[in-house]
């Protein structure tokens, strides 16, 4: 039910400099005056209200739902304007009070019917809303009480061996056991004696979390060749990836409303009316928004003893919108349940998507199979997302043995285990090193994206180039880093292409990089700009003598002093380290983490293991924190004219001077880069 929460640009959980992590305080706000708008059945208004902030229907469900769901919701909101004053380091009054609210908006819930009623949790649990308010009552008590949500191994029974041994103490066997505890108390008593209470919820929570997939499955989408499609009610809808690798089967779609020429005209109205920075509008990098992100879905399983239906909530995070007031996602994400008890007793070869009878009105009539099959792909250390290529035969003549210098740069130099490769035209197939990589595993070939409706019609309209290959750029990114999840313990996200290069300017490493990055964070790396050369200096005049397509490292000696960074009215460029089961997209700089990460409470692993016989009451806290390394040590070099003339990315920067004079000398890559040079030499001839 969390998920319900998090499908507006106001509710995601987004990175931000500084304290890393940032809750957007607006969230609360609206939904609780949205909610007692629904109280008071004030639909027109909120109708309007929901255009511009997206929270007006989705509160209104509440009101349908009843009061349970509506109370949970109120809760939910006052959480993360806790855990935004947590952020601000507000003093320990004001997250008592926080605190205290979370609380008496749950308390109805808490002794709901009254000792007389002992079903009452059952109901709420059987409703969907028990999971989620003991969710949030575990991670409020473990802002206020953080001792009491030790990440430590300790000599506890894991959950498995609670089941072998149910003669283990716990501070309750059951739900009606659970409410019990609660007969006498009040909220006051709660806040005074958290040693008895929080134990109770964290028991409670772990009590009412949803059914499982086994993790031994580890599911994914099953295709040789084209994405399931299907198109109803004006929308072309397209499964792009599937994984079941934590708990839940996650099956990700984009919803597009907007045929190609339809589309291709809009982003014609969007260059018209923005500037750009670009010389013409196909040199200009669009990125198309998906629909559908207040649909719900119920999830249909085959079996031998019969059809099992279950739950499917869609997440959508909006990311890149072209237009500020744009409020959707590029891709919609869908949570299936699995079925409650042993029911699923082998793994599902396929799903059905239907739409779900808790569906606002408008969602169109969907039927979407979604085929299945276990991920038998091998494990690895490190998994490179890159972004979409194409024109490999105009990428040659522009920079002659480029392409074949970044493929070895990342394989052989950087040791990079799989790089994924999302090529729009199948003008890559044929590159005899690419060859090379694939038949050895290192590279994750995937030329299908070109084929999804309306991709298909848009570049046999317009062709290939920057302004239409990058419609599928968010779609790319968001499937590697799926794609990867299962298999790959570390993600770099790449998203500049040829002209970027993650380096160490004082020789480390990237297994030494690795072992220095904490497990539970998302690591930034900046791109410092690389450019054109002073061709007074005697130093670069010799350089520039070498082959001047290849090696970029000694074309461009020279860079911009990375403490003007990051810029004004412009994109930071950053290169994205993480385990993949953290994220859920990336974007440039937008990183938009997935639901679980930020709980500390959260049932997720511990990426750490346990010594053999202790284990961890708490997977957390994950992803409060980001890191940014330091440009001195790592950074990502970008060469931002590899490719041609160009000194500025936005119009907006054509009189930040800084940004524009490559004015400091880079030793240490050109010094690589002759290495380099003379280590590949005989493979490049």
């Amino acid at each position: 039910m969390l998920d319900l929460f998090l499908r507006r640009p106001d509710e995601s959980v987004r990175l931000s400099e500084g304290t890393g992590m940032s809750i957007s305080l607006q969230y609360g706000r609206y939904m609780q005056d949205h909610i007692n708008a629904c109280e008071h059945d004030a639909g027109a208004r909120l109708e309007e209200q929901d255009d511009e902030m997206g929270a007006g229907g989705l509160a209104c469900l509440y009101r349908i739902a009843g009061w349970p769901l509506r109370q949970a919701a109120l809760s939910t909101a006052l959480l993360w304007e806790m855990i935004w004053n947590s952020k601000q380091e507000a003093d320990r009054g004001t997250l008592v009070v926080n605190y205290a609210q979370v609380i008496l908006a749950m308390w109805d819930l808490l002794v709901f019917g009254g000792p007389d009623n002992d079903s009452a949790w059952d109901e709420l649990h059987d409703a969907g809303v028990a999971h989620l308010m003991f969710t949030v009552l575990v991670e409020a008590s473990c802002l206020l009480f953080p001792d009491l949500c030790s990440t430590d191994c300790m000599d506890i029974p894991s959950e498995a061996a609670e089941e072998l041994h149910p003669g283990h103490t716990t501070p309750c066997a059951s739900l009606r056991d659970c409410r019990t505890v609660f007969h006498d108390a009040n909220p006051k008593t709660v806040i005074k004696l958290p040693d008895r209470y929080v134990p109770v919820f964290r028991r409670a929570q772990r009590l009412t979390r949803p059914p499982c997939f086994p993790s031994r499955w580890r599911l994914e989408l099953d295709r040789t060749s084209t994405f399931p499609t299907v198109a109803s009610g004006g929308h072309n809808v397209t499964v792009i990836a599937a994984d079941a690798s934590h708990c839940g089967l996650e099956i990700s779609m984009i919803a597009w409303d907007l045929d190609a020429a339809e589309m291709l005209s809009f982003h014609r109205d969007i260059w018209d009316r923005a500037e750009r920075g670009r010389a013409n509008i196909d040199a200009a990098d669009f990125r198309i928004p998906t629909e559908g992100n207040l649909w719900d879905f119920d999830c249909q399983f085959e079996t031998p003893s019969g059809t099992l239906r279950t739950r499917g909530d869609v997440v959508s995070y909006p990311i890149l919108s072209e237009l500020p007031q744009t409020q959707e996602a590029p891709v919609l994400i869908v949570h299936c349940e699995a079925p409650g008890g042993s029911r699923l007793t082998s793994p599902p070869s396929s799903v059905l998507l239907t739409r779900s009878v808790r569906s606002i009105p408008d969602m169109p009539s969907i039927q979407l199979e979604v085929p299945l099959r276990e991920n038998q792909r091998k494990k690895v250390r490190t998994a490179l997302c890159n972004s979409q290529v194409w024109g490999s035969h105009s990428l040659k003549q522009l920079a002659p043995d480029l392409i074949e210098f970044w493929f070895l740069y990342y394989s052989e130099y950087l040791g990079i285990d799989e790089i994924y490769v999302y090529d729009l035209d199948g003008s890559f197939q044929s590159i005899p090193l690419v060859q090379e990589l694939r038949a050895s595993g290192r590279v994750v070939y995937d030329p299908f994206f070109s084929s999804i409706p309306p991709l298909k019609d848009i570049f046999a309209l317009a062709g290939h180039k920057t302004s239409t290959a990058h419609l599928a750029q968010t779609l790319v990114q968001h499937h590697c880093w799926q794609h990867a999840r299962q298999t790959a313990d570390w993600v770099i996200s790449l998203n500049h292409g040829w002209d970027m290069f993650l380096y160490s300017p004082v020789g480390s490493t990237l297994q030494d990089l690795l072992e220095e990055l904490p497990p539970d964070q998302v690591t930034r790396v900046l791109g410092v700009r690389y450019g054109e050369q002073d061709s007074v200096d005697s130093d670069a005049q010799e350089y520039a003598e070498v082959t001047p397509n290849v090696n970029v490292f000694l074309r461009f000696p020279y860079h911009i002093d990375p403490g003007v960074r990051p810029e004004k009215n412009s994109t930071e460029e950053l290169v994205i380290i993480a385990k993949p089961s953290l994220i859920a997209n990336v974007a440039l700089s937008a990183v938009v983490v997935r639901q679980e990460a930020p709980l500390r409470s959260n049932l997720l692993e511990h990426p750490l293991p346990c010594p053999n016989g202790q284990s961890r009451e708490f997977a957390g806290p994950m992803m409060h924190k980001a890191r940014q390394l330091d440009a001195e040590k790592w950074r990502a070099n970008h060469y931002v004219q590899a490719l041609g003339g160009r000194k500025v990315l936005y119009r907006s920067e054509e009189q930040m001077v800084e940004l524009r004079n490559f004015s400091m000398f880079d030793a240490a890559a050109v010094q690589l880069g002759r290495e380099l040079q003379d280590r590949w030499r005989h493979r490049l001839s």
